[in-house]
């Protein structure tokens, strides 16, 4: 995970001076020869995005994004979603997200 530490920044909304507080998003393991498209799933899974809502978004058959959840779950070898964000929010191992590779 990323040492980046929590940032206050101040915005001024309808005449009122409010602090905004920004916390870095953590670093994700993508299970190995996970494709471009179960990435931006796992993204949207750790953004609080439901299977339906993935679909939606992504302008894509619910049908497809389950295929693309258990294909998920064989390679990171777990049986659900919890378990899966949960795995690739462990320590570091291999390709983190937003690492430039």
């Amino acid at each position: 995970m990323s040492d980046a530490k929590p940032r206050v920044s101040f915005a001024e909304i309808g005449g009122e001076r409010i602090a905004v507080l920004s916390f870095p998003s953590p670093r994700l393991r993508y299970p190995d020869g996970a494709t471009e498209a179960e990435r931006q799933i796992v993204d949207l899974l750790v953004d609080g995005f439901s299977a339906a809502e993935i679909a939606e978004r992504r302008q894509a058959s619910p049908r497809t994004v389950a295929r693309q959840l258990a294909d998920l779950f064989g390679k990171a070898g777990v049986n659900s979603q919890a378990e899966l964000i949960a795995k690739l929010l462990e320590a570091p191992r291999g390709r983190d997200h937003g690492d430039g590779d």
